[in-house]
């Protein structure tokens, strides 16, 4: 599980997104944590990955990334946001 630092960074990135990208609300730290554990059918926990892509202590980019869906040769990213003053 991810810490709760690392999850408000997050919650700060969507809740800070600019046009003209779409701006998501209503993000608590609880709905960060259950869209962690969230797999589409028939995978598991150890191919999915929350990147932080982090420039100093600074977080630049988050990515939601499933491995091998949805077949062995593909990588699914269900979420690649970076931020715009990065």
């Amino acid at each position: 599980m991810k810490s709760p630092e690392y999850c408000r960074n997050f919650q700060e990135k969507l809740e800070c997104v600019g046009a003209p990208t779409l701006k998501i609300v209503g993000v608590t730290l609880e709905s960060i944590r259950e869209d962690m554990k969230v797999l589409p059918p028939g995978k598991s926990g150890e191919d999915k990955f929350y990147v932080g892509f982090f420039d100093g202590s600074m977080l630049t980019a988050v990515m939601d990334l499933i491995l091998k869906y949805p077949n062995d040769e593909t990588a699914f990213i269900g979420l690649f946001m970076v931020d715009s003053a990065s």
